[in-house]
This record gives structure tokens, sequence and C-alpha cells, in this order.
């Protein structure tokens, strides 16, 4: 059983890019929401043949979270294949200039994603150094405790 076949019938109904124009490629969330969504085309992309009903469980939970990403960014309720949208999606998005090496918005976008992952780690980094020097503080008034008695 073929775990992806390919659909002459693109979504028809209306245009599967008129939500592209909304989508604000430069913003932190909307850029990890797209990652996300190339991942999981990625993912349901790579069954190459579905043999078993192990394997098609994990296709068709793959499958499943593609069709709910791809949802979010406006493919049509009606479309009988989101691994095609998302990979026509995907290659209109990439060619905008957000995606596009050596551009303004590729700057912005990937200053942008540093950021973002810079924030968690110093997020990360100050409480774990205010929890180190909570402890120290507690050790210190309990050995002043003990020594005051």
């Amino acid at each position: 059983m073929s775990s992806h076949t390919a659909s002459t019938a693109f979504c028809t109904a209306p245009s599967p890019f008129g939500a592209l124009s909304s989508v604000p490629v430069r913003n932190a969330t909307d850029t990890a929401a797209l990652d996300r969504l190339d991942h999981l085309w990625q993912h349901v992309m790579s069954f190459g043949y579905v043999s078993d009903a192990a394997t098609f469980s994990s296709f068709s939970t793959a499958y499943r979270l593609l069709e709910a990403q791809a949802l979010r960014f406006g493919m049509p309720e009606d479309c009988d294949d989101a691994a095609d949208w998302a990979e026509q999606f995907l290659t209109r998005v990439a060619a905008s200039p957000a995606f596009t090496p050596g551009t303004a918005e590729y700057r912005a976008r990937l200053i942008s994603r540093i950021w973002h992952k810079q924030l968690w780690h110093e997020v990360v980094m100050v409480a774990a150094g205010v929890i180190s020097i909570g402890l120290l503080f507690f050790a210190i008034a309990r050995s002043f405790a003990s020594w005051a008695l």
C-alpha cells in the first residue's frame, strides 16, 4: 500500500496561496510554525512505502499533524492532499525575500530566530544562577544559625 499518492486535483477551490500574503514570515512565531510545517512535511514524505500496521499508524499520525499545521496556514478544508498543498506552499514561501539569503528580510528573520533562541538560553541561565545563589545563601544562613546557638 503506497503511503502517498499524488493528487491531480490540487485543492482547486479558492487559491491555496491566498493566505500566503497574510502570513508575516518575518515574525518569529510564524517562522517557527513554517519550520514545523516543513519538518512535518519531510517526515510524511520520508514514508516511501507503508507495509505494516505499525508503520501505517506512524504515517497516519504524522499526516494528521501535517494536516493540522497546514490548516493553520490556510489550507482549504476540502483539500484532498495536505502533503501536496504543504509542498507547494513551502515552495511559494521559500521564494519570498525572508528565505532568500542576502536580503534584508532574510537577515531580519535570521536575527529574530537567533534572538528567540538566545532569549530562552538566557532565561535558563539566569534562573540557574538565581537558584544557585539562593541555595548558597540558604547554606550560609543555616551555618550561621547553628553557629549562633
